[in-house]
């Protein structure tokens, strides 16, 4: 019973992770998904592999002037 518990949370920390992980383009939650990623980690005994901040476009497209 304890395995199929703990299997079905794992599933939804790993489930958690994916949410985070869509939310990095548009530059939100880089830190709750390496904290998600090291709390799977410690369940499983694998070496968390850490995601790198998004990094946002130097430029932005409306602050940009229109050459004529």
């Amino acid at each position: 019973m304890m395995k199929a518990d703990l299997q079905f949370k794992l599933s939804s920390l790993e489930n958690l992770i994916k949410i985070q992980t869509d939310c990095l383009a548009a530059g939100y939650m880089h830190g709750i998904l390496n904290g998600l990623i090291i709390a799977h980690s410690v369940f499983t005994g694998d070496t968390p592999k850490f995601i790198s901040k998004y990094k946002q476009p130097t430029q932005i497209r409306h602050k940009q002037r229109k050459k004529r």
